[in-house]
């Protein structure tokens, strides 16, 4: 399964707990155009913070020597999607680890070696082939950098919005205005059927 498949599933369960919060069905009829703007504003919120614990994650988890990986996190938006893409091809055995048997591409481990354990480029050949047949037999232990990422905005969040009753927060009010659609709807769907009965 392609890397960018499986982060959309991880950003995708962590979603759930944020989404249980939604109505379960909103009729986009009914949605007036500020309403979608702002859920639309929400999703990037979410995904932009998303895209900074990922990153904080990579920098204490002192895996972001290159900076390509941080770097290769972002939000994507097209149409009404928003999502978080992860562009680096690091960024799987980052997050999944690797199973022992499995081989890394030589060179980047050397150039690693190099520039992160300050290795002269004439040792760099005996200590990369050691760390890479260390790596085979082995393999390497999952991060779980982009998984706690997401846990983190569902606890940070989550304890912000149940926690502080007093203060009402964006997403409260969003969810007053869509209940309030919700039960506009239903009355008008009541008085229809009504109207309906009394004519016949």
């Amino acid at each position: 399964m392609p890397f960018q498949q499986t982060v959309t599933k991880i950003f995708r369960s962590g979603k759930r707990a944020i989404d249980k919060a939604l109505p379960k069905k909103i009729n986009s009829q009914y949605l007036l155009a500020e309403n979608r703007e702002e859920m639309n504003r929400l999703k990037k919120d979410i995904c932009a913070k998303v895209v900074v614990y990922a990153r904080e994650n990579l920098k204490e988890g002192d895996k972001n020597f290159t900076g390509e990986l941080s770097e290769s996190i972002e939000v994507v938006v097209q149409d009404n999607n928003v999502s978080v893409v992860v562009k680096s091809p690091y960024g799987w055995p980052v997050e999944f680890g690797l199973t022992p048997g499995r081989t890394v591409n030589f060179d980047a481990l050397r150039n690693w070696v190099e520039g992160k354990l300050g290795v002269p480029h004439s040792e760099s050949y005996e200590v990369t082939l050691k760390i890479a047949n260390k790596i085979k037999s082995k393999g390497i232990k999952p991060t779980r950098f982009f998984k706690k990422a997401i846990l983190r905005l569902v606890k940070a969040d989550g304890a912000r919005v149940s926690g502080n009753r007093k203060k009402t927060s964006k997403f409260k009010k969003i969810m007053k205005i869509l209940k309030r659609i919700n039960r506009i709807r239903k009355k008008v769907s009541k008085f229809i059927s009504m109207k309906g009965k009394m004519k016949s």
